[in-house]
């Protein structure tokens, strides 16, 4: 996260190196599993911090709204399509 934003890297570095992220664009990201954790096309998506993945559920003290699924997820899968805000 840039602030209330999310960045994908694309390039690699160590921890303080500043380096290229993209913040636009449909990205495959991990995602929360289990029980109520599926993702429907067009749902809002947002960032859990704590765990590094994305989430369904809107946490407004700790997940960050990052954009929107670009298509479904089953909550057995380990990522979904995300259409990050632009």
């Amino acid at each position: 996260m840039i602030g209330e934003r999310l960045g994908i890297a694309i390039v690699g570095g160590t921890t303080g190196d500043v380096i290229a992220v993209q913040v636009e664009g449909v990205w495959t990201i991990t995602k929360v599993t289990g029980s109520g954790k599926s993702f429907t096309q067009g749902q809002k998506v947002y960032w859990d911090a704590t765990n590094s993945r994305v989430d369904v559920t809107d946490n407004s003290a700790a997940n960050k709204h990052i954009g929107w699924a670009y298509e479904a997820a089953a909550t057995t899968d380990t990522t979904v399509s995300v259409d990050l805000i632009d």
